[in-house]
């Protein structure tokens, strides 16, 4: 496979590359010991030909969206991410959720009728949030740092 010259310095300048370019970019964010560990192949296709890779990129947009599932029609991503760029050059995380998909899952993203609460910005399913909170599940409200990411995301200070 060749790739075009890669010279984008923001997330607007690689959107509108060539998708087999944003897909190579845009996946170096995807830590390494993930795929490792979920056994999902390096180039993020299954055997069968499915892209377990969606992303959100449109040229003229300055954002990107990506979910990558560990499996072919699975629910939830394993990881879901959404960064944006500013018009200073700088990168800011709005999302980054890493979903184990062997644990049990808390509908704490949909209500009992099944539409979404939108990560529990529009309505939340409180039956299910005492649930995990029952079960030891909090979020993360306080920033702590995840050092699996630190690799993943430090080629993007070089762009």
């Amino acid at each position: 496979m060749q790739y075009s010259e890669v010279t984008a310095s923001t997330l607007s300048s690689i959107n509108k590359l060539p998708d087999e370019d944003k897909r190579r970019i845009y996946s170096q964010i995807i830590p390494p010991l993930l795929l490792q560990r979920l056994s999902i192949p390096e180039n993020l296709i299954n055997p069968r030909g499915y892209d377990l890779l969606e992303l959100e990129c449109p040229p003229g947009s300055s954002s990107v969206e990506m979910k990558l599932f560990h499996q072919e029609g699975f629910q939830d991503p394993v990881l879901h991410g959404h960064i944006t760029g500013t018009f200073t050059g700088l990168i800011h995380i709005l999302l980054y959720v890493l979903n184990d998909p062997y644990s049990p899952r808390y509908d704490v993203d949909r209500m009992p009728d099944n539409t979404s609460t939108n990560f529990g910005t529009e309505q939340r399913n409180l039956v299910a949030e005492l649930a995990a909170m029952q079960a030891g599940l909090a979020q993360d409200k306080y920033g702590t740092e995840c050092e699996c990411l630190d690799k993943p995301f430090r080629h993007l200070k070089r762009l």
